[in-house]
């Protein structure tokens, strides 16, 4: 992947999406259907093959990981609504952490509302296996109780939230189970404080029309050589709808693609600027629509912390050796290391739903 440079960012967008469309689809064109992730029924239950490598990342040009991912977790969502499912990972070798937060809050909606008999049939690779079982998606596919325990030392699952729960219990796991409390103050108050507010985004802005306690996120947080992966996903309507909604939407607009602005106030110059947002998407792929999000208000006129970009997080991801920010939300990947580049920007092929966010950062 190649980053955008200011002069770029219009003139390239579509080479960038064809870029990351190479890379997840096989380039000679000979994906055979039948290797897609499939459902068969095996003693009366639906049995959904995992494909081979869970992953929403891209692939090679033998693999493609993040078509056979959602198409996985489609087939989840529509049979576990029916009641006996089994799902099948003999033949996964790899599951992703930001994957396998998305297929556990599909499932975990779905047990909400429905009635399901659910199991396992278990992977060969060992790490598969053990990653199911540390992250409790076990349990959830079982229908089993779920109950969170914050242990020093013991493997964190996935954390299904609403508002600020369990906020401060997470951000303690973290400072004295995997920085052994050696974390310096100044990290802790970033980390916090990005922790914070991108769950704080959830309950403010994910969820525009829903009750507060139907605002859910869920958190996967791993370790792997000294790299600390954290992935925070919601449901919501996603950063491409959410950040229109934003004070300085139009002033950032305007200020950062003045081009485009420009040809969508020729389209309709009677309609003001509550009136052009209907129009905005023609103008801004979903990528650049998160990467505005996260610019924020560039004129300075608004204050408010929320909404001014996520800092804290790209000041963590900026800190440490081979740190890295993903946001995938609707049908845009954002892709940040350091303040100096220009961030990545692609259109995916396929909508996710909601938004998911996952750092890595250098365990020190």
């Amino acid at each position: 992947m190649k980053r955008l440079n200011s002069k770029q960012l219009n003139a390239d967008k579509n080479l960038s999406s064809k870029r990351f469309l190479q890379n997840i689809k096989r380039k000679d064109k000979v994906y055979n259907e039948s290797k897609r992730p499939k459902v068969s029924k095996l003693l009366g239950a639906s049995n959904i093959e995992a494909p081979r490598n869970i992953s929403i990342y891209d692939g090679d040009d033998e693999q493609v990981f993040y078509t056979d991912t959602l198409d996985f977790i489609k087939n989840i969502e529509k049979e576990f609504k029916k009641g006996h499912c089994i799902i099948d990972f003999t033949k996964t070798e790899s599951i992703s952490a930001a994957a396998l937060v998305i297929i556990y809050a599909a499932i975990d909606v779905i047990r909400s509302s429905y009635s399901y008999k659910g199991s396992i049939r278990w992977s060969s690779i060992k790490s598969v296996d053990k990653l199911i079982k540390a992250s409790n998606l076990q349990k959830l596919v079982e229908n089993k109780p779920i109950k969170y325990s914050f242990t020093p030392f013991k493997p964190l699952p996935i954390i299904h939230g609403i508002g600020s729960k369990y906020l401060d219990e997470i951000i303690d796991y973290i400072q004295g189970s995997i920085y052994k409390n050696e974390m310096a103050p100044e990290t802790e108050y970033v980390f916090g404080d990005a922790v914070s507010e991108t769950i704080n985004n959830v309950r403010l802005h994910a969820y525009p029309s829903e009750k507060d306690d139907n605002k859910s996120w869920w958190l996967l947080c791993q370790v792997v050589d000294q790299q600390l992966y954290l992935a925070i996903y919601d449901l919501g309507v996603g950063i491409p709808k959410t950040v229109l909604d934003k004070p300085w939407f139009f002033s950032s607009f305007e200020k950062i693609y003045p081009e485009e602005y420009e040809q969508l106030v020729k389209v309709s110059p009677e309609l003001k600027r509550g009136g052009l947002k209907l129009l905005v998407p023609q103008k801004l792929e979903d990528s650049q629509m998160i990467g505005l999000s996260m610019i924020g208000d560039v004129t300075g006129t608004y204050k408010s912390k929320h909404g001014q970009g996520s800092k804290s997080i790209k000041a963590l991801v900026e800190e440490t050796d081979n740190g890295k920010l993903w946001i995938f939300s609707n049908k845009g990947l954002y892709i940040f290391e350091r303040e100096a580049e220009k961030p990545e920007l692609f259109k995916l092929p396929r909508k996710i739903s909601g938004t998911l966010l996952q750092w890595n950062i250098h365990i020190k």
